[in-house]
Order: C-alpha cells, then sequence, then structure tokens
C-alpha cells in the first residue's frame, strides 16, 4: 500500500471515528463557516506568531485560503504548534455547526496537515490519532476563548474577501471596527 493510500485509510477512519459528518449547507451559511474557518486558523495562528494574509473565494462561498508568516512549516513553530494551528479550522467548525463537519475540502486537507505534522513526535498511526483528538478539543477550548476574534475577523472577511497579514493583526489588536455581526447575519443565512 502506497503512502498516501494509507494515510487517506488512516484519515478515513479517524473521520469515522470522530463521527464526522459530511454535508453541504446553503452558500451564505457556507461562506461564513469558511470564513470562521480561516478566522480560526489566523486566531490561533496569532497565539504563536504565525498570523498571515487570509482569503475567502468571493465566487464559490466555501473555497478559501490562509498564509502564515512564517511557513508553518518554518522553524519558527512546533509541530504541536503547526498542528493546532492546523486544526483551528475544523474545531470552529464544530463550534459554529455544533459538530464535528467536513464542510469542504480544506478541514480534511487541514486533518491531514496536522497528521503530517505530528509524524516525527508521535511515530505510530494510534499515537497521532489519539494526538489528533486532544489537539482538536484543546484548539476548541482556545477558540472558544477567543470567539470575539474569530466572528470580527470572519466578518471583515465576508465583506472583504481578503484580508492582509497588517490588517488581520489590527482587527486582532481591537484597531479595526467590529464585524462580527456581518458573520452572525450570514450564519443566519442574511447576505
Amino acid at each position: 500500500m502506497t503512502r498516501r493510500r494509507r494515510e487517506r485509510s488512516v484519515f478515513d477512519q479517524l473521520v469515522a471515528e470522530l463521527r464526522i459528518q459530511i454535508f453541504t449547507l446553503s452558500p451564505t451559511t457556507d461562506r461564513a463557516v469558511t470564513a470562521a474557518h480561516e478566522a480560526a486558523h489566523a486566531v490561533i495562528g496569532d497565539i504563536y506568531g504565525v498570523v498571515g494574509d487570509v482569503e475567502i473565494d468571493a465566487e464559490s462561498g466555501g473555497e478559501a485560503e490562509h498564509w502564515v508568516a512564517p511557513p508553518i512549516s518554518g522553524l519558527s513553530t512546533s509541530s504541536y504548534e503547526n498542528a493546532l494551528v492546523a486544526l483551528a479550522g475544523p474545531a470552529s467548525e464544530m463550534i459554529v455547526l455544533g459538530r464535528w463537519a467536513v464542510v469542504g475540502t480544506g478541514s480534511a486537507r487541514d486533518f491531514r496537515s496536522a497528521w503530517r505534522h505530528l509524524v516525527a513526535s508521535h511515530p505510530t498511526e494510534p499515537e497521532r490519532g489519539a494526538r489528533i483528538r486532544e489537539l482538536l478539543v484543546e484548539a476548541q477550548a482556545l477558540l472558544r476563548l477567543r470567539w470575539p476574534w474569530v466572528t470580527n475577523v470572519a466578518g471583515h472577511l465576508l465583506e472583504q474577501g481578503l484580508l492582509r497579514e497588517g490588517q488581520v493583526q489590527r482587527i486582532l489588536r481591537g484597531v479595526e471596527p467590529d464585524r462580527s455581526q456581518t458573520f452572525l447575519n450570514a450564519l443566519r443565512g442574511q447576505p
């Protein structure tokens, strides 16, 4: 079995164990969940000094990207921190939707990224799976403490689509106006 196929089967097993649901949302709600997902990466990344540009695609609703500076695979952060930042997006979906969900391909990539970051420190698949479960709970707890920042960044993302690193920093420091209501309206399906 190839490494990629083995990684996929272990990932699928983890998804099954966590009872992650894969489902489709309305375009407005999907875009709001995507914004919260990307905002969560930024908020947790900020803790470790790796926040960067954040973008959601205005056309596709659920497509998104986040960039971190320095690169998430850089030497300035540990595998633990990299995995925690990667899992912040999926953890935010649990908070928003009330259950583990893979809304788009972003969460699947995030789980795989966390999995790869933990290879050196957790050499066996069961160890990595257990650590990912722990980190999901930890990410969720950190996000709940910082939820106002997540909703504010998400609101700005919904309005602008792209936030540069400096703007993300200003939002997180309270310099930019609060746009949480924009996020909450979109989550309720209101444009």
